[in-house]
């Protein structure tokens, strides 16, 4: 049974679905299902010309693109996020912090008023606290995450909450995963926005002029597979 049978001929809608981890997702859907990406200040990777892709663009801080974009769709694949490095969210918190709490209230309400069969919602995991033991998936509210990138933590936090009351409250199907440091081809590798593995290869591509070699795809396609 291929990895993907589950979702033959359905549509599909993946938020954020031309940034790095979206658009692996999209390529690994794409022989069975009918993609939709929502595009927005992002390029388009040039391989997405199909006739099964459909992209729109637009903010889905919008409350009425956003139920524009859950129209018709039998999965969302939420992960779009206003991102970026240690270095962005802590210049811009509120820039980090109020946009994602709009978005994910967006889509999932629209998701909730399209009875989509299932929900998924990408967090983070920055929002376990520091802790100095080993921890389990329930331990990330037993304490404040921390400070130095806090604003984008409980952006991811309020979202999780969302989608755990949307599922008690209304009984949407919802998962929820927290990728740690993902990383591959696609990832932004400017220091000020990326994430720390993008960060690191692009210190090290300045020192040592390398960089294609350490890009590898195993890691994101295993990732991809196991959610």
């Amino acid at each position: 049974m291929r990895i993907n049978a589950m979702f033959e001929n359905k549509n599909i809608l993946i938020t954020g679905g031309t940034g790095m981890i979206g658009s692996h997702l999209t390529e690994l859907l794409l022989d069975s299902a009918n993609i939709r990406l929502i595009s927005h200040k992002r390029k388009i990777p040039t391989e997405f010309n199909s006739k099964k892709i459909e992209i729109l663009n637009g903010d889905l801080t919008n409350k009425e693109f956003a139920i524009k974009a859950v129209k018709g769709m039998d999965y969302v694949f939420h992960l779009a996020a206003y991102t970026g490095g240690l270095g962005r969210t802590a210049v811009y918190p509120a820039s980090t912090l109020t946009p994602n709490l709009v978005l994910d209230a967006n889509v999932i309400d629209a998701a909730k008023n399209e009875n989509v069969e299932k929900f998924l919602y990408a967090s983070c995991s920055c929002v376990y606290p520091d802790l100095e033991k080993d921890f389990s998936e329930d331990d990330a509210w037993i304490a404040n995450p921390p400070k130095m990138h806090a604003s984008y933590s409980w952006s991811k936090r309020m979202g999780e909450l969302q989608a755990i009351s949307y599922s008690k409250e209304y009984g949407m199907k919802i998962a929820i995963v927290r990728p740690a440091n993902s990383y591959g081809p696609r990832e932004i590798i400017d220091p000020q926005n990326s994430h720390v593995i993008g960060a690191l290869i692009k210190q090290i591509h300045l020192l040592f002029g390398v960089m294609g070699a350490l890009f590898v795809n195993i890691f994101l396609q295993k990732m991809l597979q196991e959610v």
